[in-house]
């Protein structure tokens, strides 16, 4: 399998994500198959779509060209993932104790916790694996497949802000303002307060303790 078909299979699944989500096509799908007829077609869809992307991946991983001809065995880099990686766990698990109004769950639009380092958590949980993978790949295959986790990561927050903005009133428009896509984007700006004493002890600990699992048996997978 050629090294495009992954950048087809991002393109397919991040099309057909965002795409059925924007209001006008959500909307008449909705009215056509009701609600629940809607997620399950859209899950549907993802989870083909997404398979594709892998099977993709499988296939062609480690082949082909070289995208870089040094750099990701050096031990600083392996380090660096190993945090980003580290980062990446505490983020995704916080973000099912940490809810964020810019989710499908609806919440009051506040920072707090790991909210106060990006609204979007999860998106960034998967960004930061990408960005993780990129330091310690160095075939082509590697960096369009994983580089697609931080674009996706971050155009998928981008696009969910804006379709929440366009129904939503003026406490959201400054939670927005607050908050940062970027993790640590608003504490650095000064927008936010750094409170780690807030960020949830169970995701926290979860984080640390499935990172290192990772860690040791990702050598044998």
């Amino acid at each position: 399998m050629q090294t495009w078909m992954i950048l087809l299979g991002w393109i397919l699944f991040a099309g057909t994500h965002i795409g059925l989500s924007t209001q006008n096509i959500r909307s008449g799908l909705t009215t056509r198959m009701g609600e629940k007829g809607f997620q399950g077609f859209y899950s549907l869809i993802a989870l083909v779509t997404f398979a594709f992307l892998i099977a993709a991946f499988y296939f062609t991983k480690s082949t082909g060209e070289r995208f870089l001809a040094a750099g990701s065995d050096h031990p600083a880099a392996v380090y660096i993932c190993n945090i980003l990686m580290l980062f990446a766990f505490i983020l995704l698990f916080s973000g099912f104790t940490d809810r964020t109004p810019m989710g499908m769950v609806p919440t009051e639009a506040k920072a707090r916790g790991i909210i106060r380092i990006t609204r979007h958590p999860m998106n960034m949980a998967f960004a930061l694996f990408g960005l993780a993978h990129l330091l310690t790949n160095r075939f082509a295959a590697d960096w369009f497949f994983y580089s697609g986790f931080v674009l996706y990561g971050y155009l998928g927050s981008y696009h969910q802000d804006r379709k929440k903005m366009r129904t939503a009133g003026q406490p959201l428009a400054d939670f927005v303002t607050e908050t940062s896509i970027l993790p640590f984007g608003a504490v650095i700006s000064g927008r936010q307060p750094f409170k780690p004493g807030e960020i949830s002890k169970i995701g926290l600990l979860l984080g640390i303790i499935v990172a290192i699992i990772v860690r040791i048996l990702h050598p044998s997978v």
